[in-house]
């Protein structure tokens, strides 16, 4: 067997938020205008960038593993991924942001909403009785705009358990430690417990609890959070086209959630509690593939409630792409 693997993926989407910018001017806290204290009780508004602008937004996520061993019942396995996040913005958010940048010396362009990540990983997988476990390190970096935000080294453990011939359950937990450019270190702690059955005809469907906690000194970042995702997997194409599909809700506390004001933070009572659903229906047409790339076709539909209304947001996007098949 080749012991070298790839896979990337393309896409290119229209989207009327492509900065996950907030849909209202006035900034709104539990519904409610934030007054200034500093400046004689102006009303505090959010900026031309902080709102909804529309353009497009291109992807690319590439990775390749590599099978440094292979024995009987296990294997280490070096892999290296990359994804990158650009936009352009049209010709109204253009004049929006030239506007802004008239009015107050500030310019923004589409590379100041640019990210990506960069992950080097080693993993070992172990079958065992009526199972597997595996081990993973994982260091990288990952950026926004055109600056490292912060480097990375993750730790996960994963085990999965055979209940039935068709069904099995999925444990998994990681701790990462992010170093930051401003120098205020983050740990994240996550765990998952999922569970996977084989359909009588061959489909697969998911359900998956997830928990996390990120440590940070700034209230802006620290935060638990809590998903639930189902997932289901069609075995055979319908038409040209195999299908899968996801839908999920996610909750997002700030416990110590602040405000940044000139003179220091302005702390939220209640802090701030962010809602997210989310679901995604994909395509991908294995008939057509060519030079090993098939197209991909994908449907994402986001919602996400805060009471922080710069944090609000809707949004539904149909994203063309490519998928390698070797």
């Amino acid at each position: 067997r080749n012991p070298l693997s790839f896979d990337v993926d393309l896409s290119l989407a229209p989207s009327d938020n492509v900065n996950g910018g907030s849909e209202s001017e006035g900034l709104l806290i539990n519904d409610e205008l934030v007054i200034d204290p500093i400046f004689g009780g102006l009303v505090r508004r959010n900026s031309a960038p902080d709102l909804a602008l529309p353009g497009w937004v291109g992807t690319l996520s590439a990775g390749a593993d590599y099978r440094l061993t292979d024995w009987d019942r296990s294997r280490l396995t070096a892999g290296f991924d990359v994804y990158l996040r650009a936009i352009r913005f049209d010709d109204k958010a253009e004049a929006i942001l030239a506007d802004y940048a008239d009015f107050t010396g500030n310019e923004y362009d589409a590379s100041d909403y640019f990210s990506g990540r960069a992950t080097a990983s080693l993993d070992y997988d172990r079958l065992v009785t009526n199972g597997s476990w595996g081990a993973g390190f994982a260091a990288g970096g990952v950026w926004s705009g055109q600056n490292l935000s912060y480097s990375f080294a993750r730790l996960g453990f994963d085990t999965g358990v055979a209940l039935t011939p068709a069904d099995r359950l999925l444990l998994a937990t990681a701790v990462e430690r992010r170093l930051r450019a401003d120098d205020e270190d983050d740990t994240a702690v996550d765990a998952s417990v999922g569970w996977l059955t084989a359909l009588p005809g061959g489909d697969i469907a998911g359900l998956t609890f997830s928990a996390a906690r990120l440590f940070s000194d700034d209230p802006r970042r620290a935060n638990v959070a809590y998903a639930i995702q189902a997932r289901y997997i069609m075995d055979e194409p319908v038409g040209p086209a195999l299908l899968s599909g996801s839908l999920g809700y996610q909750r997002v506390d700030y416990e110590d959630y602040a405000l940044q004001g000139l003179f220091g933070d302005i702390p939220i009572e209640g802090g701030r509690q962010d809602d997210r659903v989310f679901g995604r229906v994909e395509a991908v047409f294995v008939d057509y593939t060519y030079a090993g790339f098939a197209p991909v076709v994908t449907l994402d539909y986001e919602r996400r409630e805060s009471n922080d209304n710069r944090f609000s947001s809707e949004g539904a996007n149909i994203a063309v792409g490519l998928r390698s098949t070797f």
